[in-house]
């Protein structure tokens, strides 16, 4: 089989390197079978473990960057098209029973797993391709089934030779448009006796917290890189940032504040990263030594002191102070 890869990039420009993993099943010859295959009817071998086979995202990175393969998927060829962004690798599968028992030819079925390659489109066709849009037809177009895989191209046999024939071939690129979070909403709880004069002011304490974005491991083996993004609050002076943030008291509890971010102008908040995990918002508070840092050069600074979190009944200054703990880290709920 053949694989088309459009290579995806991170928030910096970077290229990230996707692993893709394949499912190799079998049919037999069955009068009542559900499967049809070439006027013939096919039933699934239940007794044919199925196979897996991973173009890991090492061998992906190596073929981009034209440097020896390691160890993964059986790679028999590959190359990579610069211009339009994509690599290509020709997988094959070994040792694979022609006939059954009873003389009849078996018949086998490759899917793509796409448990770890979220808003990634997938299209496919029986035969080879020279080209990646020879395959990116809307009839290609593969729907995932409720166990993350692709509908299986069937009717492939295998061949006796060390260079077969393509017998199908798959593309992946990201979706367009990606799957996006419209805002997030946060909740800080101020305990410090009702007495906002120890608080900072809601643009102050917009510079202490920190949204940050992550990605676990891309799941199986040999999945790509765990991903992490710091976004930055929109500065009105530079027409830069990430993200806009809105602070309101809440209208029965003036020591709730109700934290609100969006996009910033042509920014989006993606529910999956170029890895093909989903991305987890978090929104933290600038915390250092127990403390709130407002002024970062200078840890000891009296208005640090003001605003400790999660301080049950301290005398600072002339009042008794608590920032509850409930936004020192949040995971942010979408809305």
């Amino acid at each position: 089989m053949k694989k088309y890869l459009y290579l995806p990039k991170d928030k910096t420009g970077n290229l990230v390197f996707p692993a893709v993993t394949f499912q190799l099943e079998r049919y037999y010859e069955k009068t009542d079978g559900t499967i049809n295959i070439e006027g013939k009817k096919y039933a699934l071998d239940s007794s044919f473990a199925k196979q897996t086979m991973t173009l890991t995202s090492d061998q992906v990175k190596a073929i981009w960057e034209e440097t020896a393969l390691p160890t993964g998927a059986n790679v028999i060829d590959s190359g990579k098209d610069q211009g339009n962004g994509y690599i290509w690798a020709t997988l094959k599968f070994t040792d694979l029973p022609m006939y059954a028992p009873d003389g009849t030819e078996y018949q086998y079925g490759i899917s793509e797993n796409k448990t770890a390659l979220n808003d990634f489109t997938t299209w496919a066709k029986k035969g080879n391709a020279t080209v990646p849009t020879d395959v990116q037809q809307n009839t290609n177009l593969q729907e995932t089934q409720s166990n993350k895989f692709t509908n299986p191209i069937q009717g492939i046999q295998p061949e006796k030779t060390d260079t077969p024939e393509v017998d199908a071939a798959f593309v992946n690129k990201r979706t367009e448009p990606l799957q996006e979070h419209n805002q997030f909403q946060a909740i800080k709880i101020w305990e410090d006796n009702d007495d906002p004069s120890f608080r900072p002011t809601m643009d102050e304490f917009k510079d202490l917290l920190t949204l940050k974005r992550t990605a676990n491991k891309q799941s199986g083996t040999g999945g790509a890189a765990a991903l992490e993004d710091t976004l930055q609050l929109w500065d009105d002076t530079t027409g830069t940032g990430d993200y806009k943030m809105a602070i309101e008291a809440d209208t029965t509890n003036n020591s709730k504040w109700i934290i609100t971010i969006t996009p910033a102008n042509g920014k989006t908040f993606d529910k999956y990263a170029p890895n093909g995990m989903t991305w987890k918002y978090t929104l933290s508070e600038n915390v250092e030594n127990g403390r709130l840092q407002i002024n970062e050069s200078n840890v000891n600074d009296d208005a640090n002191k003001i605003y400790t979190p999660s301080t049950p009944n301290s005398k600072i200054g002339h009042g008794k102070m608590k920032s509850q703990h409930l936004l020192q880290k949040q995971v942010l709920s979408v809305l």
